[in-house]
């Protein structure tokens, strides 16, 4: 198959871990896959997924574009790509991606298949993925909850939706047990100074907000712990600022994009994704993975995630007094951290395989051919 990928950006995130993940696959079965990003490469230092990507000699087209306001400019790019060279197939991640794609393709008859990351209250953009999952295929779902999302408050039809969670490759990530003083040699800090981590986009939708403004209260309850949080985003300069002003702020450390995620993991007692919205955040399947606790909330796809086990690791969404009594718990109660390390890295391995569901995007792309070209041949009859 001739398969277009396009996102919106191939900078460090959950979605774009995916997407290179995805391409990489496809090359390796064979495939000829076109890497589209209507954003510029990404800067150096920020550019892991880019060359991951051309390291694997895929074609990778960068747009350039930065602005909402650019949308006829992409159109026009993007047509004169397909016009030159078409593909069988198109996938689209993200939502500027999703509506690019559906103005484009279905123009030059080439199936589409979108793809839903999270669950966005935002109406204005379940009005526009409506009229963009109109001119597609199929919309793969991260979760069973974005799915249901996109039925009930998106509108489209069922039989369009399929559910293919994220995955991960959990043969390769080390358990945190190997590995015990990374963040704290990064920081400076004693070797034995246990560690509470954040991990995500530096906006609303993760809650970060709302753990700066509680955090004097969590680290008084946990008075040897140290808060690190990585990640860049809109909120990041305000909620430094914040923090500073914090009494205690020597114990918050804002560090920005980290290449070497899994490392700070590994040295963290638990990951913190208080998120008010998601699809199935990568992060904490990467927890999973590594096997530490995840304390975080009942947003969409994460209870998903989390299996039997999500009853001691999430809250109700902004219940701060129970995500902070929850925090507590999971980082001083050792053993109940322990037993809730071993059943998530099990379950990641039981579930989230990632060949697993890669082959998935595969199947799912080879059935729309198949039921395209039946169609054709139906018509010619």
């Amino acid at each position: 198959m001739r398969i277009d990928l396009l996102t919106t950006e191939l900078h460090v995130g959950g979605a774009e871990k995916c997407f290179a993940n995805l391409a990489r696959f496809l090359k390796r079965r064979g495939h000829s896959v076109r890497v589209i990003s209507l954003m510029p490469r990404p800067n150096p230092g920020e550019d892991s997924l880019a060359k991951s990507i051309e390291d694997d000699c895929i074609p990778v087209e960068y747009f350039g574009v930065e602005s909402k306001w650019q949308i006829w400019q992409l159109t026009k790019s993007l047509r004169a790509l397909v016009d030159n060279s078409p593909p069988d197939i198109a996938q689209s991640f993200l939502f500027h991606a999703n509506v690019l794609a559906s103005m484009v393709y279905p123009q030059h008859n080439i199936p589409i298949v979108g793809g839903e990351r999270v669950a966005d209250p935002r109406r204005f953009r379940a009005w526009v993925t409506k009229a963009a999952v109109k001119r597609m295929a199929r919309l793969v779902c991260v979760s069973q909850s974005v799915a249901l999302h996109c039925e009930h408050r998106e509108g489209v039809a069922r039989d369009k939706l399929i559910v293919i969670p994220n995955g991960i490759d959990v043969r390769s990530m080390r358990p945190a047990s190997e590995i015990s003083s990374f963040a704290q040699r990064q920081l400076a800090l004693p070797l034995c100074t246990p560690c509470l981590l954040f991990v995500g986009r530096i906006d609303y939708q993760k809650g970060i907000d709302g753990l700066v403004s509680h955090a004097d209260e969590l680290l008084n309850k946990l008075p040897q712990f140290q808060l690190i949080i990585i990640g860049e985003g809109p909120l990041r300069s305000s909620l430094q600022i914040q923090a500073s002003q914090l009494r205690n702020e020597a114990r918050i450390h804002f560090v920005g994009q980290q290449p070497n995620v899994l490392e700070w993991m590994r040295s963290s007692r638990l990951l913190l994704l208080p998120s008010r919205y998601e699809g199935m955040p990568n992060v904490v399947l990467e927890a999973m993975a590594v096997g530490i606790p995840v304390a975080t909330t009942r947003a969409e796809g994460i209870v998903e995630a989390l299996g039997p086990a999500a009853e001691e690791q999430c809250v109700l969404i902004d219940a701060w007094e129970d995500w902070i009594e929850m925090v507590e718990r999971l980082a001083t109660d050792h053993e109940l951290a322990s037993r809730i390390g071993v059943a998530n890295r099990k379950r990641c391995e039981e579930f989230f395989d990632l060949e697993t569901q890669l082959l998935l995007y595969e199947k799912t792309y080879q059935e729309v051919l198949d039921e395209r070209a039946a169609s054709l041949q139906a018509k010619q009859q």
